[in-house]
């Protein structure tokens, strides 16, 4: 019982091991999300990404956020903030890089920014300067 159990265990009785499905899309998903990153000072759209990934846009939608967790768009404006902490970091003024990520205002740049990093931009900036810029903050 125990040698037949084991044997069972480990795929035997004839049958092949099964290995776990792999992304069909998962390059088209990791390019769209290279060309999200690249494209945040442009003006981007759906369609484009959709055409370039070569998938329809709800099919694209359901896999990029099968494979990231995250919608395409979620992903973007994650992207913006991600931007916007580093603009900062590097000493940019908190209005600065709210109009360098594409921002509408600066309440608009932090409730993102909140939502991600637990302060608002402007709270951020003034701890990273009086830290003395130390990247240990987040």
């Amino acid at each position: 019982l125990a040698a037949g159990l084991a044997t069972s265990m480990a795929g035997g009785h004839g049958a092949k091991r099964q290995l776990p499905p792999t992304p069909r899309h998962g390059g088209a998903v990791r390019r769209s999300m290279e060309m999200i990153r690249e494209g945040m000072g442009a003006t981007l759209r759906l369609d484009d990404v959709c055409r370039e990934a070569g998938l329809s846009k709800f099919h694209f939608i359901r896999l990029f956020r099968d494979e990231t967790g995250m919608t395409p768009y979620q992903y973007f404006l994650n992207c913006k903030v991600e931007h916007a902490r580093h603009l900062l970091e590097a000493g940019a003024d908190t209005y600065d890089a709210m109009l360098e990520c594409g921002f509408y205002d600066l309440s608009h740049l932090n409730r993102h920014f909140k939502a991600m990093f637990g302060t608002t931009a402007t709270e951020y900036r003034r701890l990273w300067l009086r830290a003395g810029g130390e990247a240990a903050m987040v």
